[in-house]
């Protein structure tokens, strides 16, 4: 299939970033390779160099091109896709990945092509494949890089902004999903919480999610609002590291203070209520409306 051209002036640009993977491959676990790549990548679709037609451009603004490499050249239908295409793609953010067998070089091929495109290169990848036998974690590894380049292109709200969104977020819900895992124990909690400064606290008494909190104090904390007649679908996904605090701690004590409840009230239940504070890290919020303002409808907040 002849691939059409398209005028640098037709193409707009998605709000969301938006990956499309132009490839080629010559076995199955290439390909494998490609669907893993897109599942860690998200919103966007694959494609051979023959599949994608004019139109698709527009719909696009991160591009993975790439395919296999053998006797330092990268496979013909990848070049002639940059050849027949390079007036728009270098108005896009593009990353660059070769395959290659264990031990062959491909860098040089990626720069070469990299060259010719110019600033619209952001990142190169050589991914090495064993057709025996894939190396998962390896390809996670490659598919995150590719996902952390393929968000820096959204249209971004200013911090306090997305900050301001979040907290009033979280103090219009008291329920929340608590994640905790470590090795194959993994669990999703149902939680009543509230939130102070960057803080989710949650009372509760001993289960099995201590038993992965005690082991790994990496934790996620998720919400989700379904859309009304005023508002479409939100959601907010919370990451951060958790303490466990007993009700004779100081910091037990303020966390009751912070939260007005009856601190003497708590301390004589016939069972111990325990405090987990988590300390947000990261809050990726996901909010449909923003797409209607003209930004990207996920929004990411650091805590630092």
């Amino acid at each position: 299939m002849a691939i059409s051209k398209i005028s640098v002036a037709d193409i707009t640009e998605p709000k969301n970033p938006r990956a499309a993977v132009i490839f080629e491959a010559d076995n199955d676990s290439q390909e494998s390779v490609i669907r893993s790549l897109m599942l860690i990548m998200g919103a966007g679709r694959y494609f051979k160099t023959e599949d994608f037609v004019s139109v698709h451009p527009a719909q696009y603004n991160f591009y993975v091109i790439g395919g296999p490499v053998t006797g330092g050249r990268i496979d013909e239908k990848i070049l002639g896709f940059i050849l027949n295409n390079s007036e728009w793609l270098v108005q896009k953010r593009i990353v660059l990945f070769g395959f290659c067998e264990p031990g062959e070089q491909a860098e040089s091929v990626l720069q070469s092509i990299a060259d010719s495109l110019g600033d619209a290169v952001i990142g190169r990848e050589v991914i090495h494949v064993d057709a025996s036998r894939l190396d998962m974690e390896s390809i996670v590894r490659v598919g995150a890089r590719f996902r952390s380049l393929k968000e820096k292109g959204s249209v971004s709200l200013e911090p306090s902004e997305v900050r301001e969104h979040i907290e009033r977020f979280l103090h219009r819900r008291k329920h929340c999903v608590l994640s905790t895992g470590y090795g194959d124990s993994v669990r999703g909690t149902s939680v009543s919480y509230f939130y102070n400064n960057g803080h989710v606290y949650i009372m509760c008494e001993g289960s099995g999610k201590f038993a992965n909190i005690i082991l790994n104090d990496n934790v996620c904390v998720a919400l989700f609002a379904p859309p009304t007649s005023k508002s479409k679908v939100a959601g907010l996904q919370l990451t951060g590291r958790v303490s466990i605090w007993h009700p004779d701690s100081e910091e037990y004590r303020r966390i009751v203070k912070i939260k007005g409840s009856d601190y003497e009230r708590l301390r004589s239940l016939p069972f111990i209520l325990w405090a987990l504070d988590v300390k947000v890290e990261k809050a990726e919020f996901w909010w449909a409306d923003l797409a209607e303002q003209g930004f990207a409808p996920k929004q990411v907040y650091y805590f630092f």
